[in-house]
């Protein structure tokens, strides 16, 4: 009789450790999009068109990039450092900050970025404070780049 109280106890709080377990973070990169221009739809943003390679060495290069995002309950602060392949910093994004009023809030980021980009690729490393606490990495992306 006592195993079973302690395995319906165990049972109940299972779905509470499972949330609380080692992927538990206060936000999620759902999707990435690297895009031409944006556009809205239903209300909503969307890229127009996606794609995954960009021309380096080229001034007048531009693209923007969409994030979508889930987050918990509060005050989000999403940055994103954009780095060569050397993992030197050569642009920033830093969006608003967004204040969710449940958990699994969605929300969608646009920032725009592009000028000189190097050979080989650069580098999305995308950052979350929640609730003004410490920055947390919630995804690293990388978008091809090249001389064409």
């Amino acid at each position: 009789m006592r195993a079973l109280v302690i395995l319906c106890i165990l049972g109940l709080l299972s779905p509470g450790l499972a949330v609380s377990g080692k992927y538990r973070q206060a936000a999620y990169l759902t999707n990435i999009y690297f895009s031409n221009k944006l556009q809205q739809e239903n209300g909503f943003v969307q890229p127009d068109k996606v794609f995954n390679k960009l021309k380096a060495g080229d001034p007048d290069v531009g693209a923007y990039v969409v994030l979508n995002l889930v987050v918990e309950k509060g005050e989000h602060r999403v940055e994103v450092d954009i780095l060569d392949r050397d993992g030197t910093l050569f642009d920033k994004l830093e969006f608003e900050p967004v204040l969710a009023n449940q958990d699994d809030w969605t929300y969608t980021a646009t920032g725009q970025f592009g000028g000189n980009l190097p050979d080989g690729g650069i580098f999305f490393k995308i950052y979350d404070s929640h609730e003004g606490g410490a920055k947390e990495v919630i995804g690293t992306f990388r978008l091809m780049t090249a001389q064409w």
